[in-house]
């Protein structure tokens, strides 16, 4: 039980030392990821497709304590400091890890009003509770609860599956749009703490220890039963561990200035059924301690080593039955609420609040945001985040869009890429889409259409439909009596044309005649002149 669940837990810190809040994601409609925050949001243009493998990959480590609360520097030295940890640490605190790469994603516009979204995602979660009794336990021992009883109950809940997940965005009118995606949930390995409640009480006189126990841990997919091999194909589709998950969200535009938004992401379960095993300790133990040897060099590898001596022991004395059996883990839910002043049609600022909630126990975020479109191709958002208890996360984002390829990174707090040892959140998010179907020219940094984006995306209210039915009427009226003044103009006009032309033709014709009688006149005088010419001549032959 100890090296698989220590191995597991070094799996999860791999694959996810860092992971993401979606605070930043969720205001950034211009990438069509931002669904995954609030499945309400649409993407422009007809269809987009995710560069697989590239589209989104985010991580992000969220903590209570930082590096610099454990590890102290004494001149050139680094130093362990378990006390300055404790000092710094709360009464209770919290521990996440997440890392989410898409495999697959596909989006299509069906209609103006109607979006479908596809996506395929690798998933790797830890999240665990712990108390600041089990920390000082550890390090100062049960003498530090002398007359006490500490509680070192821890909550965890760590999986690796895979989503599919279906999604559609439909705009009901100018006001509401709606978003759903279903998901359904492909497990691979999980370890899950039903209940977990363990007390210790300390004897001031002989220092035994008697342990209250009441917990339950369940692991999945973390052993091969009977030593069964697992092909390649089986382990990343053929184990029977599935699930089923939701996102709803919704938008809702008060007028052209603000806007108002809400979602609830990952809501659902995944039911374990295969390579099962649970572990559970219930009732009253007394420990009197184990005898041992001195640590020798590499004795902690040992099989029999004075350290797995005393895990041997604890476990012997703890009572603890190991079984199988299929159980049910549910995923970590999270809430958003969000609010948009729409300063033009290029920029916003904008207040969300997101919780997770992890079998009742609810850890708030909150951020402020101010985007802008600087150019046509560029958009930019920056803002301010309060994550798990934390107030100095300065978040940043930007979107390289020339089309069709679209090119988005972005982090809930860019202070923790450059000095993460004294930050207690690290988050990172990037991804590549190509989207097509797109205006070639669009400023506006939220496709609204009551901001002045595809009005047709909207459909118009029944006032606004008689408006529009009345001044089409009138614009047709208006153009009838336009036709006919014109068509009266033009018969006028056409008469009066006829008219001269009639003038013209007689004035041609008077003319013509003249030329005529004037150029017969000259021939008939012509032609005398000849007649008394040749009678001269006959007259007077000489």
């Amino acid at each position: 039980m100890r090296k698989i669940a220590i191995a597991f837990c070094f799996l999860f810190l791999s694959l996810g030392s860092f992971a993401q809040q979606d605070m930043m994601l969720y205001n950034m409609q211009g990438v069509p990821q931002s669904s995954y925050a609030n499945p309400s949001n649409r993407f422009e243009g007809k269809f987009y497709v995710g560069i697989p493998g590239l589209s989104s990959n985010y991580f992000n480590f969220s903590n209570t304590v930082r590096y610099s609360d454990v590890v102290t520097k004494d001149g050139d030295s680094l130093l362990l400091s378990f006390s300055n940890l404790i000092d710094q640490m709360k009464d209770e605190n919290y521990l996440a890890f997440n890392s989410r790469i898409d495999l697959l994603s596909f989006g299509y516009s069906i209609t103006e009003q109607t979006q479908l979204t596809l996506n395929i995602t690798e998933v790797a979660s830890m999240s665990f509770d712990y108390n600041k009794d089990l920390i000082r336990f550890i390090y100062e021992g049960n003498t530090a609860f002398l007359g006490s009883s500490p509680d070192l109950g821890v909550g965890i809940n760590a999986s690796h599956y895979r989503e599919y997940g279906l999604g559609a965005s439909h705009q009901i009118n100018n006001q509401w749009r709606v978003g759903l995606r279903l998901k359904y949930l492909y497990g691979m390995e999980n370890i899950y703490t039903e209940r977990s409640d363990i007390t210790l009480i300390t004897d001031p006189e002989t220092y035994a220890l008697t342990a209250k126990t009441d917990f339950k841990l369940r692991t999945a997919g973390l052993s091969n039963p009977d030593d069964e091999e697992e092909s390649f194909m089986d382990y990343f589709g053929g184990r029977n561990n599935r699930g089923f998950g939701v996102d709803l969200g919704a938008t809702y535009d008060l007028n052209e200035k603000f806007s108002f938004s809400a979602s609830i992401t990952d809501l659902g379960f995944i039911r374990w059924n295969e390579r099962t095993k649970n572990y559970t300790s219930e009732g009253n133990y007394v420990y009197d301690g184990v005898e041992i040897e001195v640590f020798g060099e590499n004795e902690l590898s040992q099989e029999d080593s004075p350290f797995n001596q005393i895990l041997d022991s604890i476990e012997t004395e703890l009572g603890i039955v190991e079984g199988t059996g299929a159980y049910t883990s549910p995923l970590v839910t999270k809430v958003y609420l969000g609010g948009n002043y729409h300063i033009d049609e290029r920029s916003f600022a904008g207040l969300l609040i997101k919780n997770d909630i992890f079998k009742g126990v609810v850890k708030p975020s909150f951020s402020l945001a101010y985007g802008r479109k600087m150019l046509d191709w560029l958009t930019l958002t920056g803002g301010y985040s309060s994550i798990n208890g934390s107030y100095d996360n300065i978040s940043m984002g930007a979107v390289f869009d020339p089309g069709p390829a679209q090119i988005y990174i972005m982090s809930d707090n860019i202070l923790g890429m450059f000095m993460p040892q004294h930050l207690r959140n690290v988050h990172l998010r990037f991804g590549i889409n190509l989207i097509f179907g797109r205006e070639k020219k669009n400023l506006k940094i939220f496709n609204r259409p009551i901001m002045g984006g595809p009005t047709a995306s909207k459909p118009a209210s029944e006032e606004e439909q008689e408006e529009e039915e009345a001044n089409s009427e009138e614009m047709e009226e208006e153009g009838e009596a336009y036709d006919s003044d014109m068509q009266e103009e033009d018969i006028e006009d056409s008469e009066d044309s006829e008219i001269k032309t009639e003038e013209t033709e007689e004035e041609g014709k008077s003319e013509t005649n003249e030329d005529q009688q004037e150029e017969e006149t000259k021939s008939e005088d012509k032609e005398e002149q000849t007649q008394a010419e040749n009678d001269e001549q006959v007259d007077d032959p000489q």
